[in-house]
């Protein structure tokens, strides 16, 4: 009977914890006595769902009232292809992308075979730095062909999409992502104020409706951000 009640609580903190990470309206859980009525067990079951949340600090309990949701949580849906600009309109009003450096540069061989270039094309190399709120939240990378974006200028890349899709006329088909943990080099670390926590790692491509690559990412997320995926069945 108590490891079906303690089954039972985790569950609940787990369907909690989802209602919170994949909403952005969402700034408040009902009361303690409508959150049992819902999942039909005890309030002392609720509880210990919400101690979890606490626990994680995406929770602020009131005593006699409904809890709060935490400022400062951010997601990212895996499945949309979205530029950062995107992203954050829709999780935080309080975002910057700060352009750490801006450069022209001869094309790195592993660079020159995930655009699929000639090993004599220059790639404008580009580091930003995304905030919200003062956090610095992503740290990024990025790669473009000079051969497709002459004459880019540093102020085109802010928000690159709107750059590649309205200013040069090209649509971006589809976005491909691989995501790994990583423990981050001690220069990534520093701009994303670490310690020693792993971070997620994306390798990015961006493929244009021809087929053709028109950039490559590294992408280094803030231990902040939270992951989503949905997955339904047939």
């Amino acid at each position: 009977m108590q490891s079906k009640k303690k089954l039972l609580y985790i569950e609940i903190y787990q369907k909690l914890k989802f209602r919170i990470l994949s909403s952005h309206t969402l700034y408040h859980l009902p009361p303690e006595r409508f959150l049992a009525k819902e999942f039909n067990v005890s309030r002392v079951t609720i509880r210990h769902a919400l101690k979890l949340l606490s626990e994680e600090q995406l929770i602020e309990k009131k005593t006699n009232s409904a809890s709060f949701i935490k400022p400062n949580i951010f997601t990212h849906n895996l499945l949309q292809a979205e530029s950062l600009k995107e992203e954050f309109e829709t999780v935080s009003k309080n975002y910057s992308i700060d352009i750490l450096s801006f450069t022209l540069i001869p094309s790195p061989p592993h660079i020159t075979e995930l655009l699929n270039i000639t090993p004599e094309q220059k790639v404008y190399f580009i580091t930003r730095l995304i905030y919200s709120d003062d956090i610095p939240l992503i740290y990024e990378e990025s790669f473009l062909p000079e051969n497709l974006f002459p004459n880019m200028k540093k102020s085109d890349t802010i928000v690159k999409y709107d750059y590649i899709e309205h200013d040069r006329g090209m649509k971006i088909k589809c976005v491909h992502k691989k995501l790994s943990a990583i423990i981050p080099e001690t220069h990534i670390k520093n701009i994303l104020q670490l310690s020693r926590q792993p971070v997620l790692h994306f390798d990015i491509q961006a493929e244009l409706e021809n087929g053709i690559i028109c950039e490559y990412v590294q992408q280094y997320y803030h231990p902040k951000y939270t992951f989503i995926i949905s997955s339904y069945r047939q």
